[in-house]
């Protein structure tokens, strides 16, 4: 704590040093309109996260992939487009959410200037800007608000594209509050940048403390602007100011994308794997298979597809391994990456089950080959939390129960180690733990007849973004 006061008293006897030259007059030539108020205070809001799933004032609009650099699967499966709502996040974003010393800017009712900072919308999405949140320190007299929400110009506030004229508001005494400015009609934009303006309005004798990052350049975020006339804007520096600041500006928005697609991850072919399996050589039962996907996104989990085969496709009898009388459902988890690995530390999240029977696991073929020539089938497990996810992320499948006679479909596994990612479990004296099919001694050659590989299980999980009515699938 005495390191930051004395940070702050020395930041401020430059500020003094300095204010001769730095803040006698503007560009224009005029008396000073912008006063530096120099008060010490750590940044603290709780609030810069979005819907605390991931951090946007951390995360670059490079995450999040063009549609041009994924690549489409080859195979027959197309994506499946729906006509489902938008998924939405909403939260409160805050660029300058970092530890440091602010300040404010009093500014008269009369003056033109105007403060801003941009906002990033990543690649292929939209966000609905609903409010701005603005960190005002002492209030004169009874000043009003204008926020201004800007298009971008290279890198610069461009047209206005809305305005609203907030208050007037009541004298306030320091340390202020901040101000949360809901919009009469909300803002949307699609990817690439927008700007907020703040601006006051009123007599002379009324003014606005509107607070600033006095941090050094090397901690700010470098979005602020700032204009003497209202319509042409530069940086801090640029129209006098010691540093290069951020006004203290957050905002209100909702990130939506609407287009349903599964993961697509092996359409060159798939070798059956039997689950529960009880003759495993070495004395196991095969009791969970897996797969590693990455979310380009973020993406919601819609749901659970998992394929299965019709019995007949491999030449037995319908019904010979799950029939009307076989009641083993099954139970999909989600699970957090470790080198691409499945993160068996940090436990799984429950996603939903389905429950057994013929009706629920072949809704489709009935397992005996009724729908020919249909060779596959699939059962879906809804997930009513519908998470949102960013970066690898795996699902398993587990049966209700562990024994071969409560019925065993069969499932599909790639025939090669083109995506990967696959997983399994094993009972004792098998391994227990989730673990790569590349790692396991047993499991490739007993149900592909080769050395142990990387291949990847048929799982697709429904996701849902927004793409703007481009369909795409993706494999991984």
């Amino acid at each position: 704590m005495l390191k930051r006061l004395l940070v702050a008293v020395f930041v401020l006897g430059l500020l003094l040093a300095f204010s001769s030259t730095a803040f006698s007059t503007d560009q224009l030539g005029r008396q000073p309109k912008s006063v530096l108020h120099p008060k010490p205070e750590v940044n603290l809001h709780p609030d810069n996260r979005l819907g605390s799933v991931y951090p946007w004032n951390q995360v670059a609009p490079a995450n999040h992939r063009a549609l041009s650099t994924i690549r489409n699967a080859p195979g027959t499966e197309e994506s499946q487009a729906t006509a489902s709502p938008d998924t939405t996040l909403c939260g409160n974003i805050d660029y300058l959410h970092i530890p440091g010393f602010y300040t404010y800017i009093m500014q008269a009712g009369d003056w033109t200037d105007r403060v801003a900072l941009s906002y990033d919308v990543p690649v292929n999405y939209q966000t609905t800007l609903s409010a701005v949140r603005l960190r005002t320190y002492q209030v004169n007299g009874s000043p009003s608000i204008t926020v201004q929400i800007h298009s971008d110009n290279l890198g610069n506030p461009g047209a206005v594209v809305y305005s609203q004229t907030f208050g007037p508001f009541a004298p306030l005494a320091y340390p202020g509050h901040t101000k949360v400015l809901t919009l009469a009609t909300p803002q949307t934009f699609t990817e690439g940048s927008f700007w907020v303006s703040i601006g006051q309005t009123g007599l002379p004798t009324d003014s606005v403390g509107i607070g600033i990052n006095r941090n050094p350049d090397s901690t700010t975020t470098g979005r602020g602007r700032y204009s003497l006339d209202g319509t042409t804007y530069m940086t801090f520096q640029g129209v006098g100011f010691f540093l290069d600041w951020d006004p203290r500006i957050a905002v209100t928005r909702c990130d939506n994308w609407s287009q349903c697609y599964s993961h697509i991850i092996d359409p060159r072919g798939m070798f059956g794997v039997v689950m529960p399996d009880d003759a495993y050589p070495d004395g196991s039962t095969g009791i969970g298979l897996g797969q590693r996907f990455v979310a380009e996104g973020p993406e919601t989990l819609k749901a659970v597809k998992v394929m299965v085969v019709d019995e007949q496709a491999f030449g037995l009898p319908g019904h010979f391994l799950y029939g009307p009388t076989s009641t083993n459902g099954f139970v999909a988890n989600l699970w957090t990456d470790s080198s691409g690995s499945i993160d068996v530390s940090s436990g799984p999240i429950f996603l939903g089950s389905i429950p057994g029977g013929l009706a629920n696991i072949f809704p489709t073929t009935d397992n005996n080959g009724a729908a020919a020539p249909l060779r596959r089938d699939t059962f879906t497990i809804v997930v009513p939390g519908m998470p949102v996810l960013l970066g690898p992320y795996h699902i398993t499948i587990e049966p209700t129960s562990p024994l071969f006679a409560d019925g065993a479909p069969i499932f599909r596994f790639g025939v090669d180690n083109t995506y990967g990612g696959g997983s399994a479990k094993f009972t004792a004296p098998g391994i227990t733990d989730w673990h790569l099919i590349a790692n396991d001694p047993v499991f490739c050659p007993y149900n592909t007849g080769a050395a142990p590989y990387d291949g990847s299980v048929d799982i697709r999980p429904p996701l849902q973004e927004r793409i703007f009515g481009l369909p795409k699938s993706k494999d991984l």
